[in-house]
């Protein structure tokens, strides 16, 4: 009777180590899954904030460039309308030179 309650003690305590392990197991497995979670979603957001900067940096540099684009177009608009300016000028006492000249000759 002796060796009987050995050997079903042995069993139970079998059954409860085994099943100590398998319940170490399964936290750990929690465990890694938890943390790999952790992982992938930190890297998402580390990859969102990188595109949202990179696509953020694309808008002022695009700005930028259509600024200095509008700058140019401008600049020599002013330029243009400078030229036409001075020339109507010069037209203009030409043509007053010479009207005076005209009448100065007639009378």
């Amino acid at each position: 009777m002796g060796s009987r309650y050995a050997i079903e003690a042995g069993k139970i305590a079998y059954t409860q180590a085994a099943a100590t392990m398998a319940a170490a197991r399964a936290q750990r497995n929690l465990a890694a899954g938890g943390v790999e979670r952790g992982y992938r979603e930190q890297m998402q957001g580390v990859n969102s904030a990188y595109k949202l900067n990179l696509e953020a940096n694309q808008l002022n540099f695009t700005g930028a460039i259509k600024a200095a684009e509008l700058m140019k177009a401008s600049g020599m608009k002013a330029v243009k309308l400078e030229q036409m300016s001075q020339i109507v000028t010069t037209l203009s006492r030409d043509m007053a030179r010479r009207a005076e000249l005209a009448l100065t000759m007639r009378y």
